[in-house]
């Protein structure tokens, strides 16, 4: 941690800065929410701890069901977001954290394909201002 805070203070660095400690045994999964859409899989890279897809790591499907996808949708909430993509760190204990989430989190590993994801997003976007319309 010395030496991130090092680089930081040389300006190598930029702040803000995030540090994802390292969680040995534990589960990279990405979950898409886009309305009643749900599809989850976890990303495996046995030849990298951040189980990056892109540098020759895999997907695998996974069911976000119960407290995990509860856990998603408060993130969400709390967020303001109407759709997400939230990256959960799952632990060996079954314990779960947040890892990120945004709106344009990558497709790569995903059953969804971009066009369908765009219509699925448009489709929200049009949902939510026709309810704004309807309040004003």
């Amino acid at each position: 941690m010395e030496d991130v805070y090092n680089q930081a203070v040389l300006g190598s660095l930029p702040f803000p800065f995030v540090v994802q400690p390292f969680v040995d045994g534990s589960r990279d999964i990405r979950v898409v929410l886009l309305g009643e859409y749900v599809e989850a899989y976890e990303r495996r890279n046995p030849g990298n701890f951040r189980h990056n897809l892109h540098c020759g790591g895999e997907s695998i499907p996974w069911e976000p069901g119960g407290k995990k996808l509860d856990f998603c949708r408060q993130a969400m909430e709390r967020a303001g977001f109407l759709y997400a993509h939230v990256d959960l760190l799952v632990a060996s204990d079954d314990q779960v954290y947040l890892n990120e989430i945004n709106l344009r989190g990558g497709l790569r590993g995903a059953a969804i394909g971009q066009q369908e994801y765009l219509q699925a997003v448009d489709l929200i976007h049009s949902r939510a201002l026709d309810g704004l319309r309807k309040e004003s």
